[in-house]
């Protein structure tokens, strides 16, 4: 059984793009813009001078079927990982139901032949999933608020993730959803997938309910055989196929059925309504008999992800105060030995670009990152040699006292700590563009805007 609980992916910060309220329907290109430096503000620092006279009217929210004692889903958060077939279907569908904050994650671009699969156009072809995916979205309700990275969900910041209500899985692979459901049972949160079996026209939904940890995670539901193949794509494009597999399509409207199934157990949850069953759960609906299966998902002794939850702790002072020393203080901590670990990568050591030369750094960055100068004058880059995931006794007792934020931690980023064979996170300073919450303000630019986060 697998025992790690050093579950922090170091990887290098990403671009959103965001689509705040338009209100003439058009859809610009995206710019860079710097952040807010002052407290208090919202994601981004640009006024437009709204009125609200020119917002979409409220009742754009009032759907049949809903039940009297739902509560409105403006104020609801949802990460969508994948927007392909399924989930770029269901991003749009999202958008519909009044979901009040979307973001979405996706590192591919459509192909010309994309089209017969996915919700794309042939003028689609070339343009990033993420971007077609967050323009729908947001023409579909223009008082909501859109964000979208061409990335993998494994970059996403874990502040992000906390901040959420509810992960949504529809990728093309196992190491995805097993990385979003560790993700998600350390947060105590719902996960729900969508995926297809081209072969038998069958679309699946899987609900596991994570926010107990003796519920069956995505763990549970592979068999040996499926463990060494959890990096091989099973995309609905040919081009993800496996060498020794044919090349084929998924029929779309299969695709279709399973982003609507998935929305629908969206829905379920945020209203309250009673769920199929306890735990955690599979539908599965046949198009070729017509018959809807639905099952529960039992806990695998033998998973080999951990069941546990993360111990997680907010520490309000700023990365440019806090040490590791105060972080250590702070958890009442006193054993010198404890292994730390961060979303940001380690750099213990880096070459010049001008002589050659490596270097002892031992600070965060990423790789392919000036972490420094030489004596020659040449910049310092991160290398993948240089590059440490868990930080060693002997550096943290060498910056022990030096603030985290000069060693390029940034705000809002979690630290882990394991003593004692447990692991604590903990978040250091407020997140980025993050006060309280990341609905846009009124009077926010309509215009889709380019922003740097952190990422784990």
């Amino acid at each position: 059984m697998n025992t790690d609980r050093s579950l922090l992916v170091p990887s290098g910060p990403i671009t959103w793009q965001v689509w705040p309220p338009a209100l003439d329907g058009s859809t610009s290109q995206s710019r860079d813009c710097e952040p807010s430096q002052q407290p208090g503000k919202a994601i981004l620092d640009t006024t437009l001078g709204m009125q609200d006279t020119l917002r979409p009217p409220s009742d754009i929210l009032d759907l049949r079927g809903v039940p009297s004692s739902a509560k409105p889903l403006d104020r609801r958060k949802l990460l969508v990982a994948g927007l392909g077939s399924v989930g770029g279907r269901l991003f749009v569908q999202l958008s519909r139901l009044g979901v009040g904050e979307l973001y979405g994650v996706d590192p591919d671009r459509y192909e010309p032949a994309s089209g017969r699969t996915q919700p794309s156009q042939f003028s689609d072809a070339g343009r990033k999933k993420s971007e077609v995916c967050g323009e729908r979205a947001a023409a579909v309700l223009p008082d909501g608020f859109v964000a979208t990275a061409a990335t993998s969900v494994q970059r996403v910041p874990y502040w992000l993730l906390r901040h959420v209500d509810l992960l949504i899985a529809s990728g093309d692979n196992l190491a995805m959803l097993l990385w979003l459901g560790r993700t998600a049972m350390g947060l105590a949160k719902m996960l729900i997938e969508g995926a297809v079996d081209g072969d038998t026209w069958t679309a699946f939904c899987r609900v596991y309910d994570l926010r107990h940890p003796d519920n069956a995670c995505p763990g549970c539901t592979l068999s040996e055989k499926d463990w060494p193949t959890i990096t091989t794509r099973h995309g609905c494009d040919p081009r993800h196929d496996a060498p020794e597999m044919p090349s084929t399509r998924t029929l779309p409207f299969v695709c279709a059925t399973a982003a609507q199934i998935a929305c629908a157990e969206v829905a379920r949850h945020f209203w309250e309504l009673p769920p199929v069953m306890s735990g955690s759960y599979e539908i599965a609906l046949c198009l070729l008999s017509h018959r809807l299966h639905v099952t529960r998902l039992q806990r695998n002794p033998n998973c080999r992800c951990p069941h546990e939850r993360w111990a997680v702790r907010d520490l309000p002072d700023s990365p440019a105060k806090a040490t590791f020393a105060s972080v250590l203080d702070r958890l009442g901590i006193s054993d010198r030995s404890v292994a730390f670990c961060g979303e940001q990568s380690w750099i213990r050591s880096a070459v010049c670009e001008r002589c050659g030369q490596r270097h002892p750094v031992r600070r965060f960055g990423e790789v392919g990152e000036q972490v420094g100068i030489c004596s020659c004058g040449g910049p310092l880059i991160a290398t993948p040699m240089g590059v440490r995931h868990l930080i060693s006794s002997v550096d943290v007792e060498a910056q022990r006292h030096v603030p985290l934020g000069q060693l390029g931690f940034r705000s809002g980023a979690a630290l882990g700590l394991l003593c004692e064979n447990k692991a604590t996170y903990v978040f250091v300073g407020p997140p980025p563009y993050l006060t309280e919450g990341t609905r846009p303000a009124p009077g926010m630019d309509p215009n889709p805007t380019a922003k740097e986060l952190n990422s784990p």
